[in-house]
């Protein structure tokens, strides 16, 4: 009897250090989160102004904001992250872009897609490979792959992936291939939309992005300086997250 509530507490004494280990790793991980969540999400913010600014031209002053209640296939709800409508900084509209997350081979590229005003695809941008293979996954950087996106009139993409498939890199190539066919469908939709009168949803549109949007100063060293140019009515309810790319 003796022996087994030894035993008994031995196990005790086991499980109370395992939890105690346990919980202290689960605190120094929320820590880093908490400190590092903030500088993450900065950064990935200006990947997609830079790339947003690469793919209108390098414009001055352009501003984007996010478009909701946007119809997207189901089997490409995780991949369309974010639909924007980019307009100068005088507000004159200059087209879409679609922030997208495909999954390829060994986790998710993130892109930036651009379309002019007719929906036809001007540039894509791909601002992360994560943890492709160097050399294989990673080719749906070059240009060479991401050129063939671009549209004109008389030069559309296909619908179908695998047109564009690297050799060697299919598990990559074709998602990113799908996610691209797919944000031009999307910008179709919206454009036939507009087209029929039908009303569009802005997530926190900026009516007056000179007074009330964060400016975010865009170089092409990839780095960006906000500085808050305007305030709000203490009295006005509505939210503005537009950016400004200078």
């Amino acid at each position: 009897m003796k022996k087994n509530n030894s035993s008994v507490v031995y196990i005790l004494n086991i499980a109370i250090r395992l939890v105690v280990i346990c919980a202290v790793i689960a605190l120094l991980v929320a820590t880093v989160n908490y400190y590092t969540a903030p500088v993450i999400e900065e950064n990935n913010r200006i990947a997609t102004a830079n790339a947003i600014s690469a793919l209108f031209g390098n414009k001055e002053n352009i501003s984007y904001e996010e478009i909701k209640d946007v119809s997207i296939p189901e089997d490409q709800i995780n991949t369309v992250d974010t639909i924007y409508s980019v307009k100068d900084y005088d507000g004159v509209f200059l087209g879409y872009s679609v922030k997208l997350s495909p999954t390829g081979f060994k986790g998710d590229v993130d892109l930036i897609t651009a379309f002019d005003t007719d929906g036809f695809i001007i540039g894509v941008e791909i601002t992360s490979t994560n943890d492709e293979t160097s050399g294989i996954g990673t080719k749906v950087a070059s240009k060479d792959f991401t050129n063939q996106f671009i549209e004109t009139a008389d030069n559309q993409i296909s619908d179908s992936p695998e047109e564009y498939i690297i050799s060697g890199a299919t598990k990559t190539s074709k998602p990113v291939s799908q996610s691209i066919i797919t944000a031009k469908s999307i910008i179709s939709k919206l454009i036939s939309n507009a087209d029929n009168n039908v009303e569009l949803t802005p997530n926190n549109k900026v009516e007056n992005p000179q007074l009330n949007v964060p400016e975010t100063n865009v170089n092409n060293n990839a780095e960006a300086d906000i500085d808050n140019t305007g305030t709000l009515d203490e009295n006005s309810s509505e939210n503005t997250d537009g950016e400004v790319i200078n």
